[in-house]
């Protein structure tokens, strides 16, 4: 009883149901995780939620669009230092990137779609347990 430990909470933020089941499926073992199905949604559960270790974004979700969520998130004081895994970042969205002026310290992962599930777990836990170098 007093062994066991406390999974980390994840926040998985997309448009698609089936990607949000299939990232549950997938991570559940070893996390916790609340899915949201809109930004909207994602940046509700964002300041309601602060055990939150990582949020995991659909960089084309269509409602606010990716990068605004990112953007937001980085400038809420509940979420500002959240580590992001940003899905679905391909070519054309990590050229817009990195074109832009970066101005939070947050850990930031990228994986394209569509997504190995072995690269998943690996960018996760970089983003929840960094190694120091």
């Amino acid at each position: 009883m007093g062994g066991e430990r406390i999974k980390p909470l994840i926040l998985a933020v997309n448009k698609d149901p089936d990607i949000l089941t299939l990232i549950t499926m997938v991570l559940e073992e070893n996390y916790r995780i609340i899915e949201a199905r809109s930004g909207l949604e994602g940046l509700d559960f964002a300041q309601r939620c602060p055990l939150v270790k990582t949020i995991i974004v659909d960089v084309y979700e269509s409602e606010l669009g990716g990068l605004n969520i990112i953007d937001i998130l980085g400038v809420l004081p509940e979420s500002k230092k959240i580590p992001l895994l940003l899905m679905g970042a391909d070519k054309k969205f990590l050229d817009i990137w990195e074109q832009r002026p970066r101005t939070d310290t947050r850990m930031i992962e990228c994986l394209d779609m569509p997504f190995n599930l072995q690269d998943l777990n690996n960018k996760l836990d970089s983003l929840i347990n960094p190694k120091l170098i």
